[in-house]
């Protein structure tokens, strides 16, 4: 057993020796680690003639490397083959074959899913051959039951065989045999560690460079600020950074772009299948369904191949105009032209940063000026940045924040000339931690509030009130008249400072949508959702700062049911124009008129109604007293009383019907003025 062992190992050896004399060599000379979570690989090498290349990969990482991958051959040849691993299911695989093994099943499981094949089975001294006729269960007695072999030997006798009994197991047919050995491999295979071989083939000795695009780690940022006065600070700035591939980094240019580039993942690693369609075979046809597109404006129309940027998925314009002026070069000297625009600056303190940035677009990178080592599944800590910035100390206030009490923090002010990314701040204030605060990307010259411990010496609470404003606007469309006013609605900061020094407080006030802030505010600074206020606050006081908005309403009203009460008042406000203000005048002077007439005409027929109501009650007193002796004298008053009346009720109906006739004359002016007014609008 120890020789075949032996023969074994020799064999391997032998193998691994002749595979890399035929394999050539591409270390990783370049990566580029993005924040959308994929690493741009760069390596470079030559490779002897007739040699290969092998490259391995994860295998959830191989559909990148396929989209991504670029091989370029600067010495003026050409790569004649790009290999790789192909890739299918494991249940698809095992599926294609005549038998399964399942979790726990014996060997007569599977001996009975191989009815008809040779088989030899061994129980101590006794060994039996013959093709498997099946397998079942039996009882030897109440507490035994054992798996039964039956085999159909080759003399035609049916021989009964117990698998208890039987100490080993032989597949005659070799097919069979290799079957089971490649069964038995992919199951193992889906346990251990996956790994994909890509192989690169080209004929003559080359100096090669791949380039390709992979999921790697997002690389992270970390900040240190020092508070060592009232007007400025000390930021240090690391990057954090993961090694997760299948190769150590060894002198490797190191750039770390930040921003957020479009990246996806389309499988093209795992064979694609499609359902095609089962179609019956009947007499005469031979042929499958053909299906034609249809033409569309004389011409066919053809679907748009979209191109695969070449090197990274979301490369800025500026980064892939270099790459391609490198791909032209006859010398090829990738690694020094990348670095020629490089200066490196280092700030001797406590750590040499030797971090360069240049913005890339939309985009902006720190490109690390030393070369960087780093084993895989190794992480480090790469210092970027040292600079002094200029801070202000402040506290920030923000009442949806449900407290009373404000935030300690500085106004952050970038004053280097590289773009921060966004991380982690650590706030060391007198020697002392202070607290820790997070930032976004912060480019220079941006200012940025960093707020790290609740402010306990200061108090704030809020109170608010509302009303609404007078009319600052009218007009006149189809009839109607349209004011615009403002509902008014204050809030008030009442800010106790509890502190022996005087506070910067600056208070983020909501921006509501509608609202505007009164033309007496301004804001020191604004966002897309806030308004910031400073406010100074002297030592143990309290001061108020009240925040005005406006919201402006408008409101429709028929002129015609206007009345010269509403009219004055809205004439009052001095909102009009002078030729509306003149044609509301005239309009409310004859609403005047016409309530006027109205009024009299309603007084007048008033007393109508008075003296029908008394010649009523006289003639039911006449009736009554008519031929009772004595009464003539009292029946001649009341006569002579309705005679009177009647003259009245004539008297009363002309003025009646002439005051009438003068309403319909203010009516139909008002007509008119109001057809004017619509008219006009």
């Amino acid at each position: 057993m120890k020789k075949v062992l032996v023969g074994v190992f020799l064999c391997l050896a032998t193998v691994t020796a002749l595979r890399a004399a035929e394999d050539g060599e591409l270390p990783i000379r370049r990566v580029v680690l993005y924040k959308n979570g994929v690493g741009y690989f760069e390596r470079q090498g030559r490779v002897g003639r007739n040699q290969s290349v092998r490259l391995a990969f994860k295998a959830d990482q191989m559909s990148d490397v396929l989209k991504s991958l670029t091989v370029i051959d600067r010495g003026g040849g050409k790569v004649s083959a790009v290999n790789y691993d192909a890739s299918e299911s494991s249940e698809r695989l095992l599926a294609r074959f005549p038998f399964k093994l399942a979790p726990g099943a014996d060997i007569g499981v599977l001996l009975d899913q191989l009815k008809g094949a040779q088989v030899r089975l061994t129980a101590g001294a006794n060994t039996v051959e013959g093709a498997v006729v099946g397998t079942r269960k039996i009882r030897l007695d109440e507490h035994r039951e054992v798996t039964q072999a039956t085999l159909l030997l080759s003399n035609g006798e049916l021989k009964n065989v117990l698998l208890s009994d039987v100490g080993s197991v032989k597949l005659l047919d070799p097919n069979l045999q290799e079957d089971l050995r490649r069964y038995l491999e992919i199951l193992s295979s889906g346990r251990r560690r996956d790994l994909r071989t890509l192989t690169l083939t080209s004929t003559g000795a080359r100096d090669l460079i791949v380039n390709y695009l992979v999921e790697t780690p997002v690389w992270k940022t970390s900040y240190r600020l020092i508070l060592d006065g009232e007007k400025q600070g000390f930021l240090q700035g690391w990057a954090l950074v993961d090694n997760t591939s299948e190769d150590d980094w060894e002198n490797v240019q190191l750039t770390l772009v930040a921003g957020r580039p479009i990246s996806f993942i389309q499988d093209l690693y795992r064979p694609l299948y499609t359902q095609r369609p089962r179609v019956a075979v009947g007499p005469g046809r031979l042929a499958g369904p053909v299906l034609h597109e249809g033409m569309v404006g004389g011409q066919l129309r053809t679907a748009p191949v979209e191109k695969l940027a070449r090197g990274p998925a979301a490369m800025s314009k500026a980064l892939r105009r270099r790459e391609t002026s490198l791909m032209g070069r006859a010398d090829f000297e990738v690694a020094d032209a990348l670095q020629a625009d490089e200066r490196n600056e280092y700030l001797r303190a406590s750590m040499a940063v030797s971090a360069q940035g240049g913005e890339l677009g939309e985009l902006f990178e720190y490109r690390i000026g030393t070369p960087v080592n780093l084993s895989r599944n190794q992480s480090t800590m790469i210092p970027i940045l040292q600079n002094r910035v200029k801070t202000e100390r402040i506290s920030v206030f923000n009442r949806s924040w449900a407290t009373q009490n404000p935030w300690n923090a500085v106004s952050l002010e970038n004053t280097g000339s590289l773009t921060l990314d966004g991380g982690p701040i650590t706030v060391v204030d007198a020697g002392s931690y202070a607290g820790e605060a997070l930032i976004e990307t912060l480019k220079p010259g941006e200012k940025r509030v960093v707020s790290y411990a609740v402010d306990l010496s200061c108090r704030i609470g809020t109170k608010t009130e509302g009303h609404r404003g007078p009319v600052v606007s009218a007009k006149v469309e189809r009839g109607n008249l349209i004011t615009s006013f403002k509902m008014v609605e204050g809030l008030t900061y009442t800010i106790r400072n509890l502190d022996s020094e005087p506070k910067i407080v600056f208070i983020e006030h909501p921006i509501r949508q509608g609202w505007n802030l009164a033309a007496k505010m301004k804001a020191s600074e604004t966002t897309p959702n806030l308004y910031r206020f400073r406010v100074e606050v002297p030592a143990n006081a309290t001061k108020k700062f009240a925040v005005e908005e406006e919201y402006p309403i408008s409101e429709t009203i028929s002129i015609n049911n206007l009345d010269s009460n509403r009219i004055s008042i809205l004439l009052s406000q001095q909102v009009v124009d002078a030729p509306l203000k003149r044609a509301l005048e005239r309009l409310a002077g004859l609403k005047d008129n016409l309530n006027q007439l109205t009024r009299r005409i309603t007084s007048k027929q008033e007393e109508v109604n008075e003296i029908f109501r008394d010649q009523d009650r006289i003639r039911r007193s006449l009736q009554t007293v008519r031929g009772i002796p004595g009464q003539a004298a009292q029946l001649q008053r009341w006569l002579n009383k309705l005679n009177t009346q009647e003259g009245q009720l004539e008297t009363l109906r002309e003025e009646i019907a002439q005051t009438k006739q003068r309403q319909e004359e203010v009516q139909r002016q008002i007509d008119e003025l109001l057809m004017g007014l619509s008219v006009e609008s």
